[in-house]
């Protein structure tokens, strides 16, 4: 791999970690779904609407929710085809239908990345790493977490 192969790979990862605590800490560390609290980023999953395997949605906070691990499971099916069905009725309640086909097809738009994209997107989910660390109220056991880079 190139070494602007490796950076990239290594931006990308450190962009996956960054995103998921902004969402965790956007939600108030509180599952979108059923409501449920928790103390710790380890208590829930940043879940993305429509996947991540399109630059145009992977980091996009539009796309993402907080949810706990047991709502986390029913969009991948993993609790029957109904909880799926569940899942996609509420997500268009919660974030509205002319919203949900925005994202929809915004995920089929396809971007190709360069280095200085990927550096733009750090410095913003860092910006919003710091906006929603000083706006949430947070435990101090997650200080240490706010702008890390994991």
């Amino acid at each position: 791999m190139r070494a602007k192969g490796r950076i990239i790979s290594g931006l990308k990862k450190i962009l996956d970690d960054k995103w998921s605590k902004v969402i965790k800490l956007r939600a108030n560390f509180q599952c979108e779904w059923c409501g449920k609290r928790g103390i710790s980023f380890k208590d829930f999953d940043a879940h993305h609407i429509y996947g991540k395997r399109s630059n145009t949605m992977r980091w996009n906070l539009d796309a993402g929710l907080c949810l706990c691990k047991p709502c986390h499971m029913k969009p991948h099916g993993k609790q029957g085809q109904r909880a799926v069905e569940d899942y996609w009725d509420w997500v268009k309640e919660y974030k509205g239908a002319a919203e949900l086909e925005r994202l929809r097809l915004e995920s089929k738009r396809v971007k190709k990345f360069r280095l200085e994209d990927y550096e733009k997107l750090n410095l913003y989910l860092s910006q919003m790493l710091s906006r929603f660390g000083k706006y949430q109220s947070i435990p101090e056991s997650h200080e240490k977490y706010i702008g890390g880079e994991a």
